[in-house]
């Protein structure tokens, strides 16, 4: 149930085999249709697409696409093609209602994780992740897209329960962006039926429209000759062909719905369409540019070969708005360019640009004149080769992971071939296109098509507002007038001024390692260094191209001046934002382009480190980041005199929003007012004063003996421990480790409720919660982590499929160490303001039965099954053995804990949840903070 998102031209991923030179790379020449990928079709007439994938392992990734969207409906049914969605999980020939969600959960299956739709105004898309060391499940599996596809039930009271769910979603989207869009539409979409048609539908017909017309949309339109079958997954493809041809039997008559979508066109427009917006609560002033094509399918290499020269145009011209936002006193916080399908048969030229200040004819002045920039003078030399560095390091690192690369990202490509037409050669011949090409692409290609693409035909622009708080709203004079101005004054060629230099003139002089063990626990190594500091590696072959890494210290913001919190609290931003050593952000944002690393310092309340990632071949470029951090930082006047003025544009409309001051309201009170908890705004971005920022900075991250560093991922153990020695082990130890100090902020107990009144828009936003005191042990927060899992279902249940009160409900259990050992059990929910009280009293009440009855026992083994599978799944990823090391480490714990889970949920059972409900529900220290909308 997810809406379409504006994404550039993707890369294609798909595992095949090497194609070599058997291959020839013309221009005319077609690009093949990648052979690894099974095809074919049933005898009812969908086409089906298979692919054997074995990451990760035991599991299948299954989608039905269905060619049809909202743009389809009738002026009755406006809303339909999304309800039809919906009404899929409501009942069909083989699963009654709510039987199929629980079923998929007693196969570790988890709703809206594995078990997911959405409907956009093209196309519905139904997705399944599966099990597959049961054949029982994938043959279920098959028989759940079977029934989606005809055996829907449209059951009458279903459809009247499930009105009420729909119109929840709709509220949940309400706000000013929407309104916003909204206001857009007509110029965006000129003359189209797309620009009545936004998806989640008129409240009056979901609400009221007869039953019937649901019905006919899904009738009319849910034919074969609009569907296809996508499985990627640890299968045998010609089993699972087998099993398609056995039980994707259609009713008899569907066959003969040949209602096949129409081809729809945005209608053209010589002139250039302006929309202009405002809202008082909307969060940031932008401008988008909207140029549209028609759409393109790439059938031949030459094609290929524009499609990356456009993206090599686009890159330069983000990397050069990236630079601009970065100098001071800047007027845009960002822009950026994109290509991409708005619609189905028509392409996108974009660009948005986000204003630093109040006038968005700054920002757009911007925008545009970048874009005529280029236009005019077109791409240097030095930027264009940065591009394709980073261009082909990307490639190189799907191809290195092309046996590693996760089924999900697959079958979605897949579902872009089906709905998009996007070629799919398979990534090893991708790789080749690549090699092929990116070499003999030359700054005036791109600039040519640069100009191809941003013509000021079938232009829009359209611009979003703040309403009043000093934001200036142009008129459409004032628009026309500035275009003009851009099109007619001189502007100067780009000049591209890169360092030279390297990153690390000097290498370190290497500590050494004292001490080395095998921890088994991890299937790891633990370094313990001269200078006291301390690494744990742990090699693994899950990414090819994959190196985390966090470090961590205890301290954090706890040794900082509480009168100073607003510069303690931002020191670690402060210091990011104006790059390492000698060199400027621009300039370290130049030298690491065409590099697959990152690496920021942080800070929590009681601790600090450094988080980031790197491919192997760039390993040792991130060991001298990591060292310069620790040992160079600086602080550039410019730099973060740009980095303020990018955050006051974030934070000059916070106070607007609704759930913004919620949360600030629940922060606030639930910490007794504590000077740590007062929400950062524009009084306390000026306090801040980068020299003390840089102090503290250095205080934090001065001695290396107080940090454990953590590396997980591909790497080769012996040059790993060479960079360790060189580039770790090297950095200064101070005297005596640091520790964390009690801040005084204790969270507030008895029963609390606060009513907040922001927004303007008819929902509420719902945050209970129930905390207390309890030993912070592996088997308390286990425990804890089911019972919330447990609740999840049985709100899911009640608060959404039998009241029809709300969209998505959550429950979360959080233990806290420090500064004393606490548990929380938050619940969170939008829902009509009308009935906040009503579903509150009814989570109140489920929370008090899990007290006093035990639940039935399904629901113990749906929670054991998921949290198995999922475990399953991580253990196969760098970020699973990452988390658990560094959470285990800061917790103080044996890494035995990591097993111990596994044995926790093997014997969880009713008489846990009942006990662990009876200690974590019945606390008397219960929160309830609602926001409602404003009093008028």
């Amino acid at each position: 149930m997810r809406a379409r998102f504006l994404r550039p031209l993707l890369l294609v991923l798909f595992l095949a085999p090497a194609l070599g030179s058997a291959q020839k790379i013309t221009d005319n020449g077609a690009v093949p249709f990648n052979p690894a990928i099974k095809t074919g079709k049933l005898s009812n007439g969908i086409p089906y697409y298979i692919l054997k994938n074995e990451r990760p392992k035991n599991r299948l990734d299954l989608i039905l696409t269905v060619n049809v969207g909202a743009v389809l409906e009738d002026d009755n049914q406006n809303g339909f093609a999304h309800f039809c969605e919906h009404m899929a999980f409501n009942g069909s020939k083989e699963f009654p209602k709510n039987e199929l969600v629980s079923f998929l959960e007693s196969t570790g299956i988890r709703f809206g994780a594995d078990l997911n739709a959405y409907t956009n105004q093209d196309e519905t898309v139904y997705l399944l992740t599966l099990p597959t060391d049961k054949p029982e499940v994938v043959e279920t599996g098959v028989k759940v897209l079977r029934d989606w596809a005809g055996y829907v039930a449209y059951d009458d009271k279903e459809i009247e329960a499930e009105r009420g769910v729909v119109v929840e979603e709709w509220r949940t989207r309400q706000g000013a962006e929407t309104r916003v869009n909204h206001a857009h539409r007509n110029a965006l979409y000129f003359g189209s039926k797309y620009a009545e048609r936004d998806v989640i539908g008129d409240t009056a017909v979901l609400l009221r429209s007869d039953a019937a017309n649901a019905r006919r949309f899904y009738t009319t339109w849910y034919g074969p000759q609009n569907m296809a079958i996508i499985a990627v997954g640890d299968v045998d493809p010609a089993t699972f062909e087998a099993l398609l041809n056995k039980q994707f039997v259609l009713p008899d008559g569907i066959e003969s719905r040949t209602k096949k979508r129409p081809t729809i066109l945005l209608p053209g427009h010589a002139d250039t369409k302006i929309s202009i917006a405002s809202d008082p609560e909307l969060q940031t002033a932008s401008v988008e540019m909207w140029i549209k094509h028609p759409g393109d399918t790439i059938r031949t290499y030459g094609e290929y070969r524009r499609q990356i020269a456009r993206n090599l145009a686009g890159a330069m011209l983000n990397s050069r708005f990236v630079e601009i936002a970065q100098k001071p006193n800047p007027p845009i916080t960002s822009a950026m360019t994109a290509w991409f399908g708005l619609v189905r048969e028509n392409r996108m030229a974009y660009g948005r640009a986000n204003a630093a200040g109040k006038n968005v004819l700054v920002a757009f002045n911007t925008l545009v004149t970048e874009i005529e920039r280029a236009r005019r003078h077109g791409f240097v030399e030095s930027e264009l080769q940065r591009a394709k560095d980073d261009l082909m390091s990307r490639m190189e690192k799907y191809y290195n992971e092309r046996n590693t690369t996760e089924s999900g990202g697959l079958a979605q490509e897949l579902a872009r071939h089906v709905l998009e037409r996007e070629s799919v050669p398979g990534i090893a011949h991708e790789f080749e296109i690549y090699q092929h090409y990116v070499p003999q692409i030359t700054a005036e290609e791109c600039s040519a098509i640069l100009k191809e693409s941003l013509t000021e035909e079938n232009r829009v622009f359209t611009f979003s507002v703040p309403e009043g708080n000093g934001y200036t709203k142009p008129t459409e004079q004032q628009v026309r007038s500035l275009l003009t101005a851009v099109a007619g004054k001189e502007i100067a060629a780009y000049v591209d001024n890169a360092p030279t230099e390297p990153l690390m003139a000097t290498v370190p002089t290497p500590g050494s390692i004292v001490k080395s063990e095998d921890v088994p626990e991890i299937g790891g190594t633990r370094l313990t260094l001269s200078n006291g500091a301390t690494v744990y590696l742990k090699k693994t072959d899950f990414k090819a191209d994959e190196i985390l890494f966090q470090s961590l210290a205890f301290g954090g913001e706890s040794l900082g001046d509480m009168t100073d919190y607003a510069t303690i609290s931002n020191a670690t931003d402060v210091v990011d934002a104006s790059g390492i050593a000698t060199f400027g952000p621009n300039d370290l944002q130049k030298m690491l382009q065409g590099k697959n690393i990152g690496i920021s310092p942080f800070t929590a309340r009681f601790t600090h480190g450094m988080r980031g990632q790197s491919s192997p071949k760039d390993l040792k470029t991130f060991m001298e980041l990591l060292h310069l951090y620790h040992t160079q930082p600086r602080i550039d006047k410019d730099a973060i005199d740009s980095w303020k003025t990018r955050v006051r544009a974030q934070l000059e409309q916070r106070d607007k929003n609704a759930q913004a001051a919620l949360i600030d309201t629940l922060q606030a009170v639930m910490s007794q007012h504590h000077p740590r908890s007062a929400p950062f705004n524009v009084a306390m971005l000026d306090k801040i004063d980068p020299q003390r920022a840089l102090a503290f900075y250095q205080q934090l991250f001065a001695g290396a003996d107080d940090f454990t560093y953590t590396f997980v991922g591909n790497f080769d153990m012996a040059e790993m421990t060479e960079y360790v020695k060189t580039y770790i082990a090297s950095l200064p130890a101070t005297p005596g480790k640091q520790k964390w100090m009690d801040d005084g902020m204790r969270r507030a107990t008895g029963q609390i409720a606060k009513d907040v009144y922001k927004g303007e828009d008819p929902k509420s936003f719902v945050v209970l919660m129930i905390h207390g005191e309890a030993p912070f042990t592996s088997k308390n927060r286990y425990e804890l982590t089911a019972l919330s899992e447990v609740f999840n279902i049985r709100l899911r249940e009640l608060i959404r499929e039998e009241k029809g009160g709300v969209y998505s409900i959550a429950s979360q259990g959080d233990f806290s160490q420090l500064p004393e050992e606490r548990y929380s059990m938050v619940v969170f929910f939008g829902c009509d303001p009308n009935r906040a009280d009503e579903l509150v009293e009814a989570i109140k009440a489920e929370a008090g039965a899990l007290q006093e009855n035990a639940v039935a026992d399904d629901y113990v083994q749906k929670v054991k099954e998921i949290q198995k599978k999922e475990r399953e799944v991580g253990k196969a990823t760098n970020s699973f053995w990452l988390s658990n090391i560094t959470s285990l480490v800061q917790n103080g714990e044996s890494f035995s804990v990591i097993a111990e889970r596994d044995n926790l949920i093997a014997d969880l059972s009713v008489s846990q949840v009942l006990a662990a409900a009876k200690k974590y529900l019945g606390s008397n220290n219960v929160a309830l903070f609602v926001q409602r909308p404003e009093q008028k």
